[in-house]
């Protein structure tokens, strides 16, 4: 759709500048997009940081600008183009936080279950190769119906 639109053929023009701060352990990356510069301008700034004296930890700040250009209607479906892009991200996003949360709670009700089995276990006081153990086990299959021959 954006090829005929803008009558593009796929290919985009874009210039990035990177600057590398050792003293204050910064790095900053610039990209200005120039494919569409007659209608949309896009700026880009990514920046990796050292915060506070945490030499294991990098911090991530992303800006993005977007200046548009044009006439009105133009302006308008490009505006509406990124914003729905923008929205779409945002549920992604949510969506992903939300499986990764339920996984995550799933997780450790599992190892609750396994940490009470193991404890309860442990409280039983069965020794593997005990003749109480034995004992046990020789109960258990004559109590169960599934190991009745028919």
């Amino acid at each position: 759709m954006y090829k005929n639109l803008f009558n593009i053929d796929g290919k985009g023009i874009a210039i990035e500048n990177i600057e590398v701060d050792l003293k204050t352990k910064n790095l900053t990356v610039r990209t200005v997009n120039y494919t569409l510069s007659p209608l949309v301008n896009i700026t880009e700034t990514c920046s990796y940081f050292q915060k506070g004296e945490e030499e294991n930890h990098t911090c991530y700040r992303q800006k993005t600008t977007l200046s548009i250009n044009g006439f009105g209607y133009m302006k308008n479906f490009i505006e509406n183009v990124f914003l729905e892009e923008r929205k779409l991200r945002a549920h992604i996003l949510y969506t992903m936080c939300t499986i990764i949360n339920a996984i995550r709670e799933k997780s450790k009700q599992g190892i609750r279950i396994m940490n009470e089995t193991i404890k309860r276990n442990m409280k039983e006081n069965i020794h593997i190769g005990s003749n109480s153990y034995v004992n046990t086990l020789g109960k258990e299959k004559k109590g169960n119906p599934c190991n009745d021959k028919v």
